[in-house]
């Protein structure tokens, strides 16, 4: 076997594919609907590609990376969090284990053999990478008639950190706060408006990062993001307030449920100071005629920019306290409906693919280990898409 070419991982794992068939056939062994599932994912995905070979080390055997990273493919598929629970499935798992790529001479690596694997792909961006060549492969010749775009709350488990400015502007409101609560008798404040020149008067806003974005590529756009865990509160769909200790998802999903493009910021980020960057990469992989949104991305520069990408923007309004806001036409109503699709999938990926809650630490970490799940999701979604029209040729005598 030649393990001193780029194709040494290649004719590996060909050649474990085949010990384990025969493997199987002589114990008479059949793969559990599970097992198919996981085996249709990586077959779909082709890890060992983007891995390739590393060269010779000094030291040790080096525990596979394409076995690793089949691994933690499998860990969102089957819905674990934590690293622990997938292990303890390889070790009772002997098919798994073997479908994986692990070598039955060789024990299960351990726990730190796993983190350190992981830590390797998320410097990588090994997930977002395959990703994106997913999309590339199977929706980059189609037209998509829309796509969907929100955010989810992403929980971790870290302490809120905040910027120096965020820090600074908490200082002086606590201080504010505490000068308040002071008894010592004051001056009498002076009634009226307050002179032009006053802090009051001349607050600074909030900056909006979009008039920026216009300017700038996909990747400065998402590196300019803030990527800190902090506090974020969101309104959900029944008008409650929702806050959490964490991340935010953005997601761009197309109509037939596959996630196009991601991105992972802090909690705090408003949901708009994201479309830009995302508009543009989800334009970059596939063709879309539509870009639905909900009234967060209410903006006259974002419609602007989704037409200049050649997007019909069609986004809910935000009344802003107006009497009579504008409002969507009936074919735009109809239209919007089917921006559901992008809340299953943020669904979908808490409840059946691991996202509910992080266990990892980092900006970089928690983003491999989202990005592993909506790969996982993704492909389910290009299976049943192909399913469907498979079945959809069959029952047309005509094709």
């Amino acid at each position: 076997m030649n393990f001193t070419a780029r194709q040494g991982y290649r004719q590996h794992h060909t050649l474990l594919q085949r010990e384990l068939g025969q493997w199987a056939a002589g114990l008479e062994l059949g793969l559990t609907p599970v097992h198919q599932r996981i085996v249709h994912t990586l077959d779909w995905l082709g890890m060992e590609s983007l891995l390739g070979y590393a060269g010779p080390r000094v030291g040790a055997p080096e525990c596979s990376r394409v076995a690793l990273a089949h691994a933690f493919v499998a860990k969102a598929v089957l819905g674990f969090e934590r690293t622990t629970q997938l292990r303890s499935r390889l070790a009772v798992d002997t098919v798994l284990r073997r479908l994986l790529g692990f070598e039955s001479n060789r024990p299960l690596p351990s726990e730190a053999t796993f983190s350190r694997a992981f830590a390797e792909f998320a410097r990588l961006g090994l997930a977002g990478k395959a990703h994106e060549a997913l999309i590339r492969q199977h929706l980059g010749a189609s037209v998509i008639g829309h796509i969907a775009r929100d955010a989810t709350a992403i929980h971790a488990r870290e302490r809120a950190q905040y910027s120096a400015a965020e820090t600074a502007a908490f200082n002086a409101a606590k201080a504010e706060k505490a000068e308040k609560a002071d008894k010592t008798p004051k001056a009498p404040k002076r009634r009226g408006r307050p002179a032009a020149g006053s802090a009051k008067l001349d607050k600074a806003e909030p900056r909006s990062r979009i008039p920026a974005q216009l300017l700038q590529t996909a990747e400065e756009a998402l590196a300019d993001l803030p990527h800190l865990c902090n506090k974020g509160k969101k309104r959900n769909a029944q008008g409650h307030l929702n806050t959490w200790v964490g991340y935010k998802l953005h997601l761009d999903v197309a109509c037939c449920g596959v996630p196009i493009a991601a991105a992972l910021t802090s909690a705090s980020v408003y949901d708009n100071q994201v479309s830009v960057p995302l508009a543009r990469l989800s334009a970059q992989r596939v063709t879309s005629l539509y870009t639905l949104m909900d009234a967060a991305y209410d903006s006259e520069p974002l419609r602007q920019f989704e037409r200049e990408l050649g997007h019909v923007p069609i986004v809910a309004i935000n009344s802003r306290g107006r009497e009579n806001p504008p409002t969507l036409d009936a074919a735009e109503k109809k239209r919007f409906g089917e921006r559901t699709v992008v809340e299953r999938i943020n669904s979908r990926l808490k409840d059946s693919f691991g996202c509910a809650s992080m266990w990892v630490k980092g900006h970089a970490k928690v983003l491999c280990h989202t990005t592993f799940a909506v790969l996982a999701v993704s492909v389910d979604a290009l299976m049943r898409l192909m399913l469907y029209q498979g079945s959809s040729d069959e029952a047309d005598p005509i094709a």
